[in-house]
């Protein structure tokens, strides 16, 4: 009998080709085998996802560092957890928009002259947010590259990995909590400040472990980083709304302000 998959010839009652892996059977697919294979990918304890997931909380400098080294077998690689993150990012903005649509609301939070410019800003960044976090790791990467750009221990590309990770594990969490909150009637604002400290001591906690480097260096190290996100946060505001006023006039941005 030859392998399904890459056509070498199994040797006799071989249960799985010496050559690719693949299983060597003749059964036909059943729903019981069906549900049997769902199980033994998704809910296995030792299955990649949640090695990975598992991993990334406790030793993630191993799992950056094994992906960084060629060992891709260990754990999810690095765009494929990216892509779950992804995937269940979309189910988590499905699920808010159409059966928790107050979750995002902030109405109830901003000024009455405000609250319908941030809605829009909300609205607009959940539409956009794989493109929002495709254009964001390569800016935290630079920044982190920056501020450590005296140790060589990662190039840029081999930071960007870690970052990938990183974006991908806190979204898989901020996920999550995030239905969690709107099952228990809790809104965007009540966990947005504890979801951005959270994600900020997460990114600090990897960088001291990849980087090995003491609570307090770190601690100097990630306060550098953070006002630099700051700096360009305010700043790329800053840009968009000159942008808006000398293109557009200063009626536009009133009544986009104001509507």
């Amino acid at each position: 009998m030859l392998c399904f998959n890459c056509k070498t010839k199994l040797i006799e009652n071989a249960k799985y080709c010496y050559c690719c892996g693949e299983k060597a059977t003749q059964e036909r697919l059943t729903l019981k085998r069906l549900f049997q294979l769902y199980i033994q990918t998704f809910l296995n304890l030792d299955n990649l996802f949640f090695k990975t997931f598992l991993s990334l909380f406790y030793t993630p400098e191993d799992v950056i560092n094994s992906y960084i080294k060629g060992i891709r077998k260990k754990y999810i690689n690095v765009i494929g957890y990216f892509a779950l993150a992804l995937t269940f990012t979309g189910l988590e903005l499905f699920i808010l928009n159409n059966y928790f649509p107050e979750f995002s609301d902030l109405s109830k939070t901003a000024t009455r002259e405000t609250a319908h410019l941030s809605n829009q800003i909300v609205k607009s960044l959940q539409s956009h947010q794989t493109l929002v976090l495709i254009c964001l790791i390569p800016i935290f990467t630079g920044i982190t590259r920056l501020v450590f750009r005296k140790n060589k221990t990662y190039n840029y590309t081999e930071l960007l990995v870690a970052h990938i990770y990183i974006f991908a594990h806190t979204t898989l969490i901020t996920v999550v909590i995030s239905i969690f909150a709107a099952l228990i009637n809790l809104s965007m604002v009540n966990i947005g400040w504890g979801l951005l400290v959270f994600k900020t001591l997460y990114l600090g906690f990897v960088l001291k472990r990849i980087y090995n480097k003491s609570f307090k260096s770190m601690a100097l190290k990630l306060l550098s980083i953070s006002l630099l996100i700051v700096i360009i946060y305010y700043l790329t505001i800053f840009v968009t709304i000159s942008f808006i006023y000398f293109v557009f006039g200063e009626t536009y941005l009133e009544n986009l302000i104001h509507q």
